[in-house]
């Protein structure tokens, strides 16, 4: 049975990988992106097609249409139209005729590929397949669990994209939050974990797509292979995040600008700002990336003034497209919260029973920059961020040794490879200098990985052209580098084999994984339909009643006030705002996050002196290996 459920969650991948290629193959050929090679083909048009699924599903929860069953008969749609042009082919005309017998011969020229470029692909296919397997374990990531896959949760319970006004990250760009609804929909969390999957191999496959005409078509594949080698990218394929999601529109995107100003075709500015469209979507960072693809259309503007008026009309449409698409995500943003990139124009106030006036944290604090905001720190960033990740956000973000090792070989490559690097260079800089100066967190670099996997690439070309002694001298560290970086998600897939092949239940693997999960299944199984938690532990996901984090809640109301406290009680205020149960939480000082006790101190306080108003209805200790010892309390309101 636990077999069929893995089986059951990759077939519901598939409709969806299916869905996208259905919708986004049309537009793809619109766009003028339609191409004889295959990969290159499936990833423009899965990459348009995600944007279309999740701008609609957007649309659906907009209108209050957002259900489960509606997603699943739409997607049925689509996949069932796409079998139709795949056993009917010639009724969709010569091209689909055509385009499947180049097939045959890209399979042939893959036979001249040289022997390292097989060597990278063997391992980035084992990395690809070791991902996968840990990809198939029910999800346990801290912010899945906290907004990622909560927020989908909220949507398709609600049928509605609504606002909750103690949630930070609703009003948020959500388009990857979107797929994980359309995972929810189709199956359930793992389905959901599975889509992050595919990002990560479709930006692999962006970086190909984006390196060919820099690199040709064996640093393309080696580009791919090393995107795919990253340990911060191959680690969050294993989890339903965002910043890998990012990664496919951003590289896709300067694919397509790349396109557009060579060709200087106005549909392939579109093209560019329906990518763009797609980053800004899924993040906030993305406004970033927007403005560093503006560094290549200047340098394009510099080097062909005799084309200029066609570059600015270009620039104009990409913008346009890209503003039409992803807006309204702003636009929502700007309605609830005054903001339309919250929180960073935001400040917020913070009760807190230790200080007496709130304290306003800033949008930008010195915590979030260890290397400072100065020149230095850029000089600083490639050593530091490569050798201590757990100062820039932790290791499971960490970029690994391969870049830094060929730093120092990049002055070696031709001047030839130099200049046609230059793009890469003008997109993947600028945004860069900017994640440094906002947050120095290496999962922001992440996005610009494909950008930097094309020049690693150049420089293995270079150091396959050289002689065989300085070639095996430069070769033999890198491929005890890339081994080792194979070695790493293999090792890591070790502990959701069992549970992957069906060989462990998913309910036994949360038990030992998961903290909350004990706690979520007796609430799910004793707690009244309608109960609403106030909560000092984030990860929501696998409570079924609605939950309102703690210190979020504590900005607006201050329940711990000596005198409210006294004159209505703690159980009155907080069941006047709606509450029926608190979920109190305490683990170890030293295992982050530290949960601030102000919830279980007015708890404790009204056990003491109302009794009456307050109970203790269920507590469970649990110890995992990723958060270590937690005690949690289930409190009844009365």
């Amino acid at each position: 049975m636990d077999a069929l459920l893995q089986l059951r969650s990759l077939l519901a991948l598939a409709a969806m990988i299916a869905a996208a290629w259905s919708v986004g193959r049309p537009i793809a050929r619109r766009l003028g992106l339609w191409e004889t090679d295959r990969a290159a083909m499936f990833v423009w048009s899965a990459g348009i097609g995600l944007v279309v699924w999740g701008l609609t599903l957007a649309a659906l929860g907009a209108a209050s249409s957002l259900y489960a069953s509606f997603v699943a008969a739409l997607t049925a749609l689509a996949v069932g139209a796409e079998a139709v042009r795949l056993l009917w082919p010639r009724s969709f005309g010569r091209q689909a005729v055509e385009n499947n017998a180049t097939l045959a011969k890209t399979l042939a020229d893959s036979d001249r590929l040289p022997a390292w470029c097989f060597g990278l692909l063997g391992c980035a296919a084992l990395t690809a397949l070791a991902s996968l397997l840990s990809a198939l374990a029910p999800p346990v990531a801290g912010d899945a669990l906290c907004y990622h896959l909560e927020l989908s949760k909220r949507y398709l319970q609600l049928h509605a994209l609504e606002h909750f006004a103690y949630s930070d990250n609703s009003t948020y760009p959500l388009l990857a939050e979107m797929w994980f609804a359309w995972g929810l929909a189709l199956d359930g969390p793992v389905a959901a974990q599975l889509m992050h999957w595919f990002c990560g191999v479709l930006t692999a496959g962006a970086a190909y797509v984006a390196a060919r005409t820099l690199v040709g078509r064996n640093g393309a594949i080696a580009a791919a292979c090393i995107v795919m080698l990253t340990p911060g990218i191959n680690n969050q394929m294993t989890a339903p995040l965002n910043d890998v999601a990012l990664a496919v529109f951003t590289t896709l995107s300067f694919a397509a600008a790349y396109r557009a100003v060579t060709t200087n075709e106005l549909r392939a500015y579109a093209a560019t700002g329906v990518f763009l469209a797609g980053a800004l979507s899924v993040k906030l960072t993305g406004l970033i990336f927007l403005a560093s693809t503006a560094f290549l259309l200047g340098q394009r503007w510099i080097d062909r003034r005799d084309s200029s008026q066609n570059i600015v009309r270009g620039a104009a449409t990409t913008l346009f497209v890209a503003l039409l698409l992803a807006g309204p995500w702003y636009a929502r943003s700007y309605w609830h919260r005054g903001d339309p990139v919250y929180p960073f124009f935001s400040s917020h106030e913070v009760a807190s029973p230790s200080t007496s006036s709130a304290a306003k944290p800033s949008v930008l604090p010195a915590s979030k920059a260890p290397l400072g905001r100065t020149p230095l720190a850029w000089l600083q960033a490639p050593w530091q961020m490569t050798m201590f990740p757990d100062r820039f956000g932790g290791r499971g973000h960490q970029l690994g040794p391969l870049w830094l090792m060929q730093l120092p070989l990049l002055g070696l490559l031709s001047r030839e490879r130099q200049v046609r690097l230059l793009p890469a260079f003008a997109v993947a800089l600028p945004y860069a200098a900017a994640c440094l100066l906002l947050r120095q967190n290496v999962r922001f670099l992440l996005p610009i990985v494909p950008l930097a996997a094309i020049v690693v690439a150049a420089v293995f070309e270079e150091i396959a052209g050289w002689s065989w002694r300085p070639r095996a001298t430069a070769c033999a560290p890198i491929i005890g580098v890339v081994l080792l970086l194979t070695a790493i998600p293999v090792v890591r897939a070790r502990q959701h084999a069992l549970v992957a092949v069906g060989a462990e239940s998913r309910e036994a693997f949360l038990l030992r994984s998961e903290p909350t999960f004990a706690a979520a299944q007796w609430a799910n199984a004793h707690l009244p339909i309608g109960a609403n938690i106030l909560s000092q532990e984030q990860r929501a996901f696998w409570f079924e009643s609605a939950m309102t984090r703690d210190n979020i809640f504590r900005r607006e109301h201050d329940y711990h006030s000596p005198g409210d406290a006294q004159d209505r009680g703690f159980s009155q205020i907080l069941r006047g705002h709606g509450f029926t149960h608190l979920l109190l939480a305490e683990g170890p000082p030293s295992r982050p996050p530290a949960f601030d006790a102000t919830l279980s101190a007015a708890f404790e306080e009204a056990l003491r002196t109302r009794p009456g108003e307050v109970a203790l209805v269920a507590e469970f200790h649990t110890a995992t290996t990723e958060v270590g010892p937690r005690r949690y309390r289930i409190v009844e309101l009365r």
